[in-house]
């Protein structure tokens, strides 16, 4: 029970910090509604790559307001993508199948087959950031099923890419999920030092990871002072990985 309520809350004020604001279609998540009404706008007089584009780009921005129209606009993506071999095309469209899923935490064994299936994709692409980002959410995946080993290893994997291409603010999401995953792993003094890490890149703490890390440990007192010091999320910062 500690478990589901522990990823409930977390998926509802925490967004994964490992994909960019502009993401690989190049539009902000926070401003769904108004990259809707250009895409669709377009997307008729799309073909081909570009119009694979679009339907992923649309399943994407829909994500946080109707994931049922978000996965029909996947699933055409890469119904469509498979059929001309795109392969960019087909990896974004199981990355965002993978997202619908974890968003709606009913299938998450799915998520970590359609994860997997975009990042080989990805491999074949060279495109780091998106392979990166993607082994983080494999990673995620991996540490709601309760896989701890398999997720800090895909984790370090992304840590790895993001470091290597100066990818700061990619690189503190890694490190987030590296404290969560280690947190509830019961190694609280890994978790202590990823949290220490993001501190490190932003100069500012982690009051949510370590409010965590201090109940985990029993440190009610503590906890309830990070607690207090969380900002609200509002809708305008609500990102989904």
């Amino acid at each position: 029970m500690r478990k589901i309520l522990t990823i409930a809350v977390f998926l509802c004020t925490l967004s994964f910090n490992a994909i960019s604001q502009a993401d690989l279609f190049g539009f902000d998540l926070r401003n769904a509604d108004a990259k809707i009404d250009s895409l669709k706008k377009n997307l008729p007089e799309q073909r081909n790559f570009k119009r694979i584009d679009y339907l992923n780009g649309l399943s994407e921005a829909f994500l946080n307001l109707s994931r049922d129209t978000a996965r029909l606009h996947a699933e055409q993506a890469l119904e469509e993508a498979i059929k001309i071999n795109y392969i960019q095309g087909q990896a974004k469209a199981y990355q965002n199948l993978g997202r619908i899923e974890c968003a709606v935490i009913t299938d998450l064994p799915s998520a970590e087959k359609y994860f997997s299936k975009s990042l080989s994709l990805f491999i074949t692409t060279g495109n780091y950031q998106q392979i990166g980002y993607t082994w983080g959410a494999l990673g995620y995946s991996k540490w709601v099923l309760g896989k701890f080993s398999e997720a800090m290893e895909a984790l370090k994997t992304a840590e790895k890419i993001f470091l290597t291409i100066a990818d700061t603010s990619d690189l503190i999401g890694t490190y987030d999920f590296m404290n969560r995953t280690e947190r509830e792993w019961g190694h609280y003094a890994k978790s202590l030092e990823y949290t220490l890490r993001h501190k490190d890149l932003t100069g500012e703490e982690d009051s949510s990871a370590l409010s965590g890390l201090y109940y985990a440990v029993g440190d009610y007192e503590t906890a309830e002072k990070y607690s207090s010091k969380i900002p609200i999320p509002t809708n305008n910062d609500a990102r989904s990985f």
